[in-house]
């Protein structure tokens, strides 16, 4: 049995310093996501004696979901790559006939996503008897019956015609203008019949199917695709009919979920039935891109412009996702398939090993960020959550050379950057000197931002950016081995910009899952909506009757550490006090000094609301309940003259 690969809904990255567009490897092979819902490509068992027939491919779903854009893009690929096929020999001919579109602009939508194709597709008229290369011709199906053109080429218009007079045989019972082509005339490899549509009644359709399969037999063409219109739930007999008699069935579909913007439609890809293989179940979201044409140099633009104009566009495709320069189908795996792919991969057992976080006093609270498994930071808005987040990534790059992603759900990649720059510049006035420059670091070969548009966006988007970011991260260094740190920030924007990710029940859960499959340490940052809730409870008299229930998107109960940031009123004076001498004699301060300097000390309204964080959840078997004091001190605080400015923390034990 052979294999053809489809090469549809091949997946790229974006490099980190050219730019430039370059074929993504998952596992160190490049990834045609069509080929992997078919686990390889189509398989194509060896006609025998017993059944020496062409394989069938049934194309269906409801207008405008991408059936002839699908079947465009299969001759193309095919086309393309034909010298590496192990079932096409020579120079296969492949046959698009249609009976909606008029030939030329069918050609020129496949020119429009793929440059390349005008150099395999052509109209009836256009065929050299004996083309070198692989060529696909499109021809209209009724012109070719009713109306031939006598200035065709004599040999294709032989085999052409015999071809259409096969087909017009079969789809009509009562024509009589049949013949199996010439043995002398070169037949057709791959034909496409677009679309089904115009059979005849149900009575005649088993004849004509049968007519049909006679005539296939011998092993040419060695692939038939048809193309059928068919809405939702379609059980009629035509539909069962088809779905039954051919060997692969693709059902190309469309959903309008209920969001926002109810308008919204989706794409949607499943293959049906594979008589000859397995492949993936379920349906998988599905993109159809136009080609980015941003790449291509202006008229009278200098080699310095074009570049210059080439750089400020990929800032902005960088934005942009699947990062492809053609167009066509793209399809995004289901989140069902990328979470039942989990289970071949590293998955965490036992306790785990932790990264000890870079603020030293916060090692009394709880051991670090659990390596390659999930942490939660949750709670109050304006705690310093993304803060410690933040510290966190530069000492595991810095220090232990792995990569960063951090995907940001409400501040740009400027803030993010400007965000970056302040936390460098503290790491630098208490640790001294960097090993990297913060330029290089940011350069996404070892810290990689990404943000999104707000809109529509499906969870399997979502997921596949995320998960090749990882996958380029992991390549950039170390042959793959390298380790990632990732920090999804903000998810409490997630409902607001992302309507269609927030409807997900799985989206949280299967994304911590997918990290941890990988072996990526992996931060989630939530704030709740009000300022109270049930965790650290809230006893100022004005704030006491908004307490409410926030469940943080799972994260509770899903994450190996849960963190919970809040404002507590009750600690006292003394107790505030006490805590700040910790800190300042484990940096090395004296008592005498510290009580010298504390006496000082004005102890204002604003210092009774001190910021806590308190460790609610911890992986294998460790307590919790350990709490501290988080504060910003910041230059011209009273604070400085006992710590150095920066974000500071007081164990309450």
């Amino acid at each position: 049995m052979k294999t053809i690969p489809t090469k549809i809904s091949q997946a790229f990255w974006c490099d980190s310093k050219s730019l430039k567009f370059m074929p993504a490897l998952v596992a160190g092979q490049p990834v045609c996501w069509m080929d992997e819902l078919l686990h390889g490509g189509i398989k194509f068992p060896e006609p025998t004696a017993a059944s020496p027939r062409a394989l069938t491919l049934l194309l269906c779903g409801p207008p405008g979901t991408g059936k002839s854009i699908f079947a465009t893009e299969l001759c193309y690929r095919w086309a393309k790559t034909a010298d590496q096929s192990e079932l096409f020999v020579g120079h296969p001919r492949f046959l698009y006939l249609t009976t909606e579109a008029y030939p030329p602009w069918l050609i020129a939508n496949a020119c429009s996503m793929w440059p390349e194709a005008m150099n395999y597709f052509r109209t009836a008229t256009e065929i050299e008897i004996e083309s070198p290369r692989k060529i696909v011709t499109v021809a209209d199906f009724y012109d070719q019956v009713h109306h031939a053109n006598e200035h065709h080429a004599p040999g294709v218009t032989a085999a052409l015609r015999a071809v259409v007079a096969q087909l017009a045989n079969c789809m009509s019972a009562g024509n009589q203008n049949s013949g199996h082509p010439p043995s002398s005339i070169p037949a057709f490899d791959v034909i496409v019949v677009d679309s089904l549509n115009v059979l005849p009644d149900e009575r005649a359709r088993a004849s004509a199917f049968q007519r049909f399969f006679r005539w296939i037999r011998g092993g040419r063409p060695r692939i038939v695709v048809f193309v059928m219109d068919t809405f939702a739930n379609d059980r009629s007999a035509k539909a069962q009919f088809f779905e039954y008699v051919c060997d692969i069935v693709i059902r190309l579909d469309r959903t309008r979920p209920i969001t926002p913007a109810a308008s919204y439609m989706l794409r949607t890809i499943e293959v049906v039935k594979a008589r000859h293989q397995s492949h993936v179940w379920g349906p998988h979201p599905l993109k159809i891109l136009e080609r980015e044409t941003a790449h291509d140099q202006r008229d009278k633009e200098t080699a310095h412009q074009y570049s210059e104009r080439l750089k400020e566009q990929n800032q902005r495709l960088k934005k942009t996702h699947p990062f492809r320069d053609e167009g066509g189908i793209f399809i995004f795996p289901s989140i069902h398939y990328q979470l039942s792919r989990c289970s071949d991969k590293y998955r965490p057992v036992g306790p785990p090993d932790y990264g000890e976080h870079p603020i030293t006093s916060l090692r009394r609270v709880f051991r670090g960020f659990p390596l390659g498994r999930s942490t939660a930071l949750i709670g109050w808005k304006g705690m310093h959550k993304s803060h410690l987040c933040f510290r966190y990534i530069l000492d595991r790059v810095i220090r232990h050379r792995e990569a960063g992603l951090v995907v940001t759900l409400r501040d740009d990649i400027p803030t993010t950057i400007n965000n970056f720059k302040s936390y460098i510049a503290e790491w630098k006035d208490e640790e001294g000197t960097l090993r990297i420059d913060p330029t290089d670091m940011l350069d996404g070969n070892d810290i990689e931002l990404m943000d999104f548009m707000p809109g529509n966006i499906s969870v399997e988007e979502f997921m596949h950016r995320i998960l090749l970011s990882i996958a380029r991260l992991k390549t950039a260094q170390n042959g793959g081995t390298r380790k990632v740190v990732c920090l999804v920030n903000s998810l409490d924007h997630l409902e607001a910009r992302f309507p269609e990710c927030a409807r997900q029940p799985l989206f949280v859960v299967g994304l911590i899952e997918l990290l941890s499959a990988e072996g990526v340490t992996s931060l989630f940052v939530d704030a709740s909506s009000r300022p109270a809730e049930r965790f650290g409870e809230q006893t100022d008299d004005t704030l006491r009757d908004v307490s409410v229930h926030h469940t943080y998107h799972g994260l509770e109960a899903i994450a190996d550490l849960v963190l919970h940031f809040h404002r507590e009123f009750d600690i006292g004076r003394q107790g505030y006090l006490n805590a700040i001498m910790r800190a300042a004699e484990a940096e090395g301060r004296t008592p005498s000094e510290c009580v010298t300097i504390i006496e000082d000390f004005r102890f204002t309204e604003r210092d009774r609301a001190l910021d806590i964080v308190r460790v609610i959840r911890s992986a294998g078997g460790h307590l919790s309940g350990n709490g501290a004091i988080l504060k910003l001190i910041k230059q011209g605080d009273q604070l400085t003259r006992l710590l150095k400015p920066g974000l500071k923390c007081f164990p309450l034990q």
